[in-house]
Protein backbone atom coordinates (compact mmCIF):
# COMPACT_ATOMS: atom_id res chain seq x y z
CA UNK A 1 0.00 0.00 0.00
CA UNK A 2 2.61 2.74 0.56
CA UNK A 3 4.47 2.42 -2.98
CA UNK A 4 1.29 3.98 -4.71
CA UNK A 5 1.26 6.42 -1.96
CA UNK A 6 5.17 7.31 -2.71
CA UNK A 7 4.00 7.33 -6.43
CA UNK A 8 1.61 9.90 -6.58
CA UNK A 9 3.36 11.82 -3.72
CA UNK A 10 6.34 12.07 -6.36
CA UNK A 11 4.04 12.77 -9.34
CA UNK A 12 2.49 15.89 -7.63
CA UNK A 13 5.63 17.15 -6.59
CA UNK A 14 6.64 16.65 -10.20
CA UNK A 15 3.38 17.96 -11.95
CA UNK A 16 5.58 21.25 -13.17
CA UNK A 17 8.48 19.70 -14.39
CA UNK A 18 10.02 20.03 -18.01
CA UNK A 19 8.70 17.30 -20.52
CA UNK A 20 12.07 14.83 -21.22
CA UNK A 21 12.88 13.75 -24.69
CA UNK A 22 13.27 10.30 -25.57
CA UNK A 23 16.42 10.29 -27.08
CA UNK A 24 18.43 10.66 -23.81
CA UNK A 25 18.40 7.73 -21.33
CA UNK A 26 15.79 8.79 -18.71
CA UNK A 27 16.29 8.86 -15.52
CA UNK A 28 13.47 7.94 -12.70
CA UNK A 29 12.35 11.79 -12.07
CA UNK A 30 12.45 11.87 -16.14
CA UNK A 31 9.73 8.56 -16.19
CA UNK A 32 7.36 10.06 -13.43
CA UNK A 33 7.25 13.33 -15.36
CA UNK A 34 6.88 11.68 -18.57
CA UNK A 35 3.94 9.88 -17.05
CA UNK A 36 2.15 12.79 -15.53
CA UNK A 37 2.50 14.54 -19.09
CA UNK A 38 1.26 12.21 -21.07
CA UNK A 39 -1.97 11.74 -18.55
CA UNK A 40 -2.72 15.67 -19.25
CA UNK A 41 -2.03 15.57 -23.19
CA UNK A 42 -4.61 12.89 -23.68
CA UNK A 43 -6.95 14.31 -21.97
CA UNK A 44 -6.67 17.49 -24.21
CA UNK A 45 -6.05 15.11 -27.59
CA UNK A 46 -3.18 15.99 -28.19
CA UNK A 47 -1.91 12.34 -28.86
CA UNK A 48 0.88 12.53 -30.49
CA UNK A 49 2.48 14.59 -27.86
CA UNK A 50 1.54 12.37 -25.35
CA UNK A 51 2.92 9.19 -27.52
CA UNK A 52 5.72 11.46 -27.15
CA UNK A 53 6.23 11.50 -23.27
CA UNK A 54 4.82 7.65 -23.30
CA UNK A 55 7.96 6.71 -25.35
CA UNK A 56 10.18 8.26 -22.59
CA UNK A 57 8.68 6.29 -19.48
CA UNK A 58 8.49 3.19 -21.33
CA UNK A 59 12.42 3.01 -21.80
CA UNK A 60 14.83 0.27 -20.27
CA UNK A 61 15.86 2.82 -17.51
CA UNK A 62 12.36 3.42 -16.02
CA UNK A 63 10.69 1.65 -12.83
CA UNK A 64 9.01 -1.64 -14.09
CA UNK A 65 5.31 -0.52 -12.87
CA UNK A 66 6.31 2.92 -14.76
CA UNK A 67 7.45 0.92 -17.64
CA UNK A 68 4.64 -1.39 -17.64
CA UNK A 69 1.80 1.60 -17.59
CA UNK A 70 3.56 3.57 -20.56
CA UNK A 71 4.21 0.39 -22.59
CA UNK A 72 0.08 0.02 -22.72
CA UNK A 73 -0.30 4.12 -22.95
CA UNK A 74 1.00 3.67 -26.03
CA UNK A 75 -1.11 1.41 -27.44
CA UNK A 76 -3.89 2.79 -26.68
CA UNK A 77 -2.36 5.71 -27.79
CA UNK A 78 -1.35 4.31 -31.07
CA UNK A 79 -5.00 2.74 -31.52
CA UNK A 80 -6.41 6.60 -30.99
CA UNK A 81 -4.43 8.58 -33.71
CA UNK A 82 -6.14 8.83 -36.71
CA UNK A 83 -3.86 8.34 -40.12
CA UNK A 84 -4.30 9.62 -43.47
CA UNK A 85 -2.70 9.38 -46.55
CA UNK A 86 -2.75 12.44 -48.69
CA UNK A 87 -2.74 12.89 -52.71
CA UNK A 88 -2.44 16.13 -54.28
CA UNK A 89 -3.38 16.41 -57.96
CA UNK A 90 -2.84 19.07 -60.64
CA UNK A 91 -6.10 19.82 -62.96
CA UNK A 92 -4.70 17.35 -65.94
CA UNK A 93 -4.62 14.59 -62.99
CA UNK A 94 -0.60 14.54 -62.56
CA UNK A 95 -0.47 13.99 -59.13
CA UNK A 96 2.51 15.93 -56.99
CA UNK A 97 5.09 15.08 -55.09
CA UNK A 98 6.94 18.50 -53.86
CA UNK A 99 4.13 19.61 -51.78
CA UNK A 100 4.04 21.36 -48.29
CA UNK A 101 1.10 20.64 -46.21
CA UNK A 102 0.26 22.45 -43.54
CA UNK A 103 -2.00 21.48 -40.39
CA UNK A 104 -3.35 24.35 -38.44
CA UNK A 105 0.10 26.31 -39.28
CA UNK A 106 2.00 23.37 -38.28
CA UNK A 107 3.97 21.95 -41.00
CA UNK A 108 3.80 18.06 -41.17
CA UNK A 109 4.68 17.41 -44.32
CA UNK A 110 7.52 19.31 -46.99
CA UNK A 111 6.93 16.61 -49.74
CA UNK A 112 4.48 13.58 -49.99
CA UNK A 113 5.64 9.85 -50.78
CA UNK A 114 2.22 7.83 -50.43
CA UNK A 115 2.87 6.78 -46.87
CA UNK A 116 0.47 7.66 -43.92
CA UNK A 117 0.67 11.00 -41.64
CA UNK A 118 -0.18 10.47 -37.92
CA UNK A 119 -2.08 13.64 -36.83
CA UNK A 120 -4.22 14.56 -34.37
CA UNK A 121 -8.36 13.59 -34.18
CA UNK A 122 -10.40 16.61 -35.02
CA UNK A 123 -11.18 19.57 -37.48
CA UNK A 124 -8.13 20.99 -38.97
CA UNK A 125 -7.54 23.35 -41.26
CA UNK A 126 -4.80 22.43 -43.96
CA UNK A 127 -3.11 24.28 -46.18
CA UNK A 128 -1.79 22.44 -49.64
CA UNK A 129 1.13 24.65 -51.41
CA UNK A 130 2.53 23.53 -54.95
CA UNK A 131 4.98 25.31 -56.59
CA UNK A 132 3.57 27.78 -58.98
CA UNK A 133 0.07 27.06 -58.54
CA UNK A 134 -2.56 28.82 -56.57
CA UNK A 135 -2.50 27.59 -52.72
CA UNK A 136 -5.54 25.28 -51.44
CA UNK A 137 -7.13 25.77 -48.29
CA UNK A 138 -9.32 22.72 -46.77
CA UNK A 139 -11.30 22.25 -43.51
CA UNK A 140 -10.91 18.18 -42.96
CA UNK A 141 -12.41 16.11 -39.72
CA UNK A 142 -10.49 13.67 -38.48
CA UNK A 143 -12.00 10.77 -36.59
CA UNK A 144 -10.37 8.94 -33.68
CA UNK A 145 -9.15 6.10 -34.51
CA UNK A 146 -9.54 6.00 -38.15
CA UNK A 147 -6.41 4.23 -39.70
CA UNK A 148 -5.28 5.60 -43.64
CA UNK A 149 -7.98 7.45 -44.46
CA UNK A 150 -7.20 8.62 -48.44
CA UNK A 151 -7.27 12.64 -49.27
CA UNK A 152 -7.27 13.49 -52.27
CA UNK A 153 -7.37 17.17 -53.30
CA UNK A 154 -6.88 18.60 -56.89
CA UNK A 155 -5.05 22.37 -57.18
CA UNK A 156 -6.02 25.09 -59.20
CA UNK A 157 -4.28 25.64 -62.87
CA UNK A 158 -1.12 27.59 -62.48
CA UNK A 159 -1.76 31.49 -62.35
CA UNK A 160 -0.83 33.35 -66.15
CA UNK A 161 2.62 34.63 -66.03
CA UNK A 162 2.38 38.62 -67.03
CA UNK A 163 4.97 39.66 -69.45
CA UNK A 164 7.35 42.79 -68.23
CA UNK A 165 6.01 45.93 -69.95
CA UNK A 166 7.43 46.69 -73.21
CA UNK A 167 8.05 50.08 -75.16
CA UNK A 168 6.95 50.12 -78.45
CA UNK A 169 8.02 53.06 -80.52
CA UNK A 170 5.09 55.27 -82.33
CA UNK A 171 4.81 57.25 -85.57
CA UNK A 172 5.91 60.80 -84.91
CA UNK A 173 3.80 64.12 -85.06
CA UNK A 174 4.26 67.33 -86.12
CA UNK A 175 5.08 69.95 -83.17
CA UNK A 176 2.67 72.76 -82.52
CA UNK A 177 -0.30 70.26 -85.04
CA UNK A 178 -2.97 70.77 -82.49
CA UNK A 179 -2.59 74.46 -82.76
CA UNK A 180 -2.81 74.34 -86.22
CA UNK A 181 -5.77 71.96 -85.96
CA UNK A 182 -7.35 74.35 -84.02
CA UNK A 183 -6.16 77.51 -86.32
CA UNK A 184 -7.98 75.83 -89.63
CA UNK A 185 -11.62 75.57 -86.89
CA UNK A 186 -11.18 78.75 -85.64
CA UNK A 187 -10.23 80.06 -89.32
CA UNK A 188 -12.92 77.57 -90.98
CA UNK A 189 -15.90 78.94 -88.29
CA UNK A 190 -15.05 82.97 -89.32
CA UNK A 191 -15.02 81.82 -92.95
CA UNK A 192 -18.29 80.61 -92.72
CA UNK A 193 -19.37 83.79 -90.83
CA UNK A 194 -18.47 85.80 -93.33
CA UNK A 195 -20.01 83.31 -95.97
CA UNK A 196 -23.28 83.52 -93.27
CA UNK A 197 -22.62 87.67 -93.93
CA UNK A 198 -22.23 88.08 -97.23
CA UNK A 199 -26.06 85.65 -97.67
CA UNK A 200 -27.91 87.89 -94.95
CA UNK A 201 -25.91 90.88 -96.87
CA UNK A 202 -27.62 90.07 -100.53
CA UNK A 203 -30.89 88.86 -98.80
CA UNK A 204 -30.94 92.55 -97.13
CA UNK A 205 -30.42 94.53 -100.89
CA UNK A 206 -33.46 92.51 -102.47
CA UNK A 207 -35.61 93.22 -99.38
CA UNK A 208 -34.76 97.09 -100.13
CA UNK A 209 -35.33 96.48 -103.62
CA UNK A 210 -38.98 95.22 -102.97
CA UNK A 211 -39.34 98.20 -100.41
CA UNK A 212 -38.16 100.83 -103.45
CA UNK A 213 -40.29 99.24 -106.12
CA UNK A 214 -43.78 98.78 -103.47
CA UNK A 215 -43.50 102.48 -102.20
CA UNK A 216 -41.59 104.86 -104.32
CA UNK A 217 -42.30 107.65 -102.18
CA UNK A 218 -41.51 106.10 -98.70
CA UNK A 219 -44.89 107.38 -97.19
CA UNK A 220 -48.19 105.70 -97.12
CA UNK A 221 -46.66 102.50 -98.17
CA UNK A 222 -48.77 99.35 -98.23
CA UNK A 223 -48.59 96.50 -95.76
CA UNK A 224 -46.11 94.37 -97.74
CA UNK A 225 -44.22 96.95 -98.16
CA UNK A 226 -43.53 97.78 -94.83
CA UNK A 227 -42.66 94.17 -93.85
CA UNK A 228 -40.01 94.15 -96.30
CA UNK A 229 -38.88 97.33 -95.03
CA UNK A 230 -38.52 95.09 -91.52
CA UNK A 231 -36.85 92.28 -92.83
CA UNK A 232 -34.31 94.49 -94.49
CA UNK A 233 -33.27 96.05 -91.39
CA UNK A 234 -33.14 92.76 -89.91
CA UNK A 235 -31.16 91.35 -92.79
CA UNK A 236 -28.73 94.06 -92.69
CA UNK A 237 -28.05 93.79 -88.88
CA UNK A 238 -27.76 89.96 -89.17
CA UNK A 239 -25.19 90.41 -92.24
CA UNK A 240 -23.33 93.16 -90.43
CA UNK A 241 -22.75 91.08 -87.15
CA UNK A 242 -21.56 87.69 -88.85
CA UNK A 243 -19.12 89.77 -91.38
CA UNK A 244 -17.82 91.58 -87.72
CA UNK A 245 -17.59 87.81 -85.79
CA UNK A 246 -16.67 85.79 -89.00
CA UNK A 247 -13.57 88.72 -89.89
CA UNK A 248 -12.43 88.17 -86.39
CA UNK A 249 -12.32 84.64 -86.30
CA UNK A 250 -10.83 84.39 -89.51
CA UNK A 251 -7.93 86.68 -88.44
CA UNK A 252 -7.55 84.39 -85.15
CA UNK A 253 -7.16 81.37 -87.35
CA UNK A 254 -4.56 82.86 -89.30
CA UNK A 255 -3.09 84.24 -86.71
CA UNK A 256 -3.01 80.85 -84.51
CA UNK A 257 -1.94 78.76 -87.86
CA UNK A 258 0.82 81.09 -88.65
CA UNK A 259 2.15 81.32 -85.30
CA UNK A 260 2.21 77.16 -84.11
CA UNK A 261 5.99 75.78 -83.62
CA UNK A 262 7.19 73.64 -86.14
CA UNK A 263 9.43 70.21 -86.49
CA UNK A 264 8.66 66.97 -85.05
CA UNK A 265 7.61 65.15 -81.81
CA UNK A 266 7.78 61.62 -80.71
CA UNK A 267 5.03 59.39 -78.97
CA UNK A 268 6.18 56.78 -76.34
CA UNK A 269 3.58 54.35 -76.34
CA UNK A 270 3.39 51.79 -73.18
CA UNK A 271 1.98 48.37 -74.00
CA UNK A 272 1.34 45.92 -71.50
CA UNK A 273 0.67 41.96 -72.84
CA UNK A 274 1.89 40.31 -75.79
CA UNK A 275 1.06 42.48 -79.71
CA UNK A 276 0.09 46.24 -79.95
CA UNK A 277 -2.61 46.30 -77.64
CA UNK A 278 -2.40 48.05 -73.93
CA UNK A 279 -2.11 51.11 -72.38
CA UNK A 280 -0.93 53.78 -74.16
CA UNK A 281 0.63 57.13 -73.18
CA UNK A 282 1.69 59.96 -75.27
CA UNK A 283 4.29 62.64 -74.51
Amino acid sequence: MRRPLVLLVVLAALASAPQVRADTEPTVTDCLAATESSLTLRKSDQLRAARSQLLVCSAASCPVDIRAECLRGIETVNAAIPTVVLSVKTADGVEQSEVKVTMDDEVVADHLRGDALSLEPGIHKFTFEVALHPRLVESIILHTGEKNRPISVVVAEAAPTVPPAAVEPAPTRPRGSAQRLGAVVVGGTGIAGLIVGGIFGGLTIGAWNDVNNLCHSHTKCSTPALNDEQNAVTYGAVSTTMFIVGGVLAAGGAALYFTAPKGNVTSVALAFGPGSGGVVAHF
